[in-house]
């Protein structure tokens, strides 16, 4: 998982990374030159910033909270959450909860992972809000093919008028 930061040449891709401290930092990854393609361009969501994340303990409460403010989630299918009751052991309230919100989830041997994203502006910029319970140190990978797909269908193809 990355970050691109502006800088006055180039855009420095930066990746998140844990210290011995459970403190998170950031490492440089690559830098991409102007008129550089970074590897999210391929998908056609604009510059090299992709998104901006924040992490909080409670996704639910930001969830409704963020809605109560005119925030509009990136919508996920119904057949997203059909696919989670198949692949894990969740309540049915539990899923409710998470399509209301088009909350998406992960988990593995020692914990879950739970994402929800905004809607693409800016040329293709999105904000990610994120809860990590246990040991789950992933990014959500899974999800990656979800968000992509939802996000094609409110920006739609290059060169296509929106509706």
């Amino acid at each position: 998982r990355g970050v691109g930061i502006a800088l006055a040449a180039a855009v420095e891709h930066r990746e998140v990374v844990d210290d011995r401290q459970g403190e998170r930092v950031f490492r440089p990854q690559r830098r991409f030159g102007i008129g550089e393609r970074a590897p999210i361009q391929r998908f056609g969501f604009g510059g090299a910033v992709q998104h901006v994340a924040f992490s909080t303990d409670d996704i639910f409460a930001t969830a409704a909270r963020m809605a109560d403010a005119g925030f509009q989630p990136l919508p996920m299918t119904g057949n997203y959450y059909d696919d989670l009751a198949a692949r894990f052991t969740l309540s049915d309230e539990r899923l409710a909860a998470m399509k209301a919100h088009h909350i998406l989830y992960d988990e593995d041997a020692t914990g879950a992972f739970y994402q929800f994203y905004g809607r693409p502006f800016a040329g293709g910029l999105f904000f990610e809000v994120v809860q990590r319970e246990g040991g789950y140190e992933g990014y959500g990978a899974p999800n990656a093919p979800f968000r992509i797909a939802a996000q094609k269908r409110i920006i739609g193809p290059k060169g296509m008028p929106r509706l």
